[in-house]
């Protein structure tokens, strides 16, 4: 599973991350270091169905493991999109251990930016109380987009479900 940093959230973490290798994109999320209405979060973007979240007051400590903060963020949006259990222990199993590598092209850092500017309109949304702001990651999930793992346009929620039918046939 690939993490792909972008590049202002490279240099807020200091890191310098690889190339992504050869990944399914549908194992491939892109983050981003926003502000929601005054607090750091974290948005993420899967590369092939542009399914969203956004963790809220995403502080110092949390980039010390960003990688099971973005897991359990992964695993309460495939909960809240209707996955059960067996989906989403079968979506970790095929995706693999999680590696911080570079964004994964320029169409989906588009999309990103887009979800990103999504969430800023829609910032009355979050909640000041909780990390996983689901009502925010509802609302992203359910606009109807361009995404670069399915033609036309459809939302995040029905794609990101298709993957995981897609997934289970395998």
């Amino acid at each position: 599973m690939d993490f792909g940093y972008t590049i202002p959230l490279q240099k807020a973490t200091r890191t310098n991350p690889p190339h992504p290798e050869a990944c399914p994109r549908f194992f491939c999320w892109d983050l981003h270091g926003i502000t929601l209405r005054g607090l750091p979060a974290l948005l993420a973007v899967n590369c092939a169905n542009r399914c969203a979240f956004v963790l809220l007051g995403f502080q110092a400590r949390a980039w010390e493991d960003v990688a099971a903060a973005v897991m359990r963020g992964i695993a309460s949006t495939l909960r809240q999109e209707g996955c059960s259990s067996a989906q989403i222990e079968r979506y970790f199993a095929a995706a693999g251990e999680p590696r911080c590598t570079r964004t994964h092209g320029r169409r989906e850092v588009a999309f990103l930016n887009r979800a990103w500017e999504s969430a800023l309109r829609r910032d009355t949304l979050v909640d000041l109380d909780t990390c996983f702001q689901a009502l925010l990651t509802a609302v992203l999930n359910d606009e109807r987009c361009r995404c670069a793992g399915h033609e036309g346009l459809g939302t995040p929620r029905a794609r990101l479900l298709q993957d995981v039918a897609a997934l289970a046939r395998r």
